[in-house]
């Protein structure tokens, strides 16, 4: 229930801080003066993620598309026009802070490998290079990114109001 409401709050509350303007440290798909590494060519079609691994965590979860509302047991959600792993900007997916879902993400570390499996059956590697708390209303994490990285978001209690947890990966 909590998730569903964190999930909603989200998508109705304006930003508590402005959208994210740059790449993070270190990642490797951005170019020097901080532009996409690759050409600006007619985006290539890019499979939908059907599952979601983290495997120092114990994550293995399947993803549904969402509706940045709802939050069933037992699967992730990837959130409605974020990118899909591979895509080139932000992929955010969303799930219950609970066992059998993102309960792992509380004990995720630096350097943890986030693996999206694609409905080709390809994989897109990250590395955790982030976690961060953000506030329940904060929307900068649902803006399009110049370079690519994967969020993986869950709640930090019940209560709808409280920060939420962002595991933040680049590409591996």
């Amino acid at each position: 229930m909590a998730g569903g409401v964190a999930a909603g709050v989200l998508l109705t509350q304006p930003a508590a801080q402005p959208p994210v303007t740059g790449p993070p440290l270190n990642n490797p798909g951005v170019g020097a003066i901080g532009s996409p590494a690759s050409s600006a060519s007619a985006a290539p079609v890019v499979p939908v993620t059907v599952r979601l691994l983290v495997p120092t965590v114990g994550i293995d979860i399947p993803v549904i598309q969402g509706d940045g509302v709802h939050i069933p047991l037992f699967e992730a959600m990837h959130y409605p026009g974020t990118a899909q792993p591979g895509a080139g900007s932000s992929s955010l997916f969303y799930a219950h802070g609970q066992k059998g879902m993102f309960y792992g993400l509380y004990s995720a570390k630096l350097g943890d490998e986030i693996r999206a499996v694609r409905a080709d059956g390809s994989v897109v590697r990250y590395t955790v290079h982030s976690i961060v708390q953000v506030p329940w209303n904060d929307l900068s994490v649902l803006k399009p990114t110049p370079y690519e990285q994967i969020i993986l978001l869950t709640c930090t209690s019940y209560d709808p109001y409280t920060p939420r947890l962002l595991i933040i990966g680049t590409p591996s």
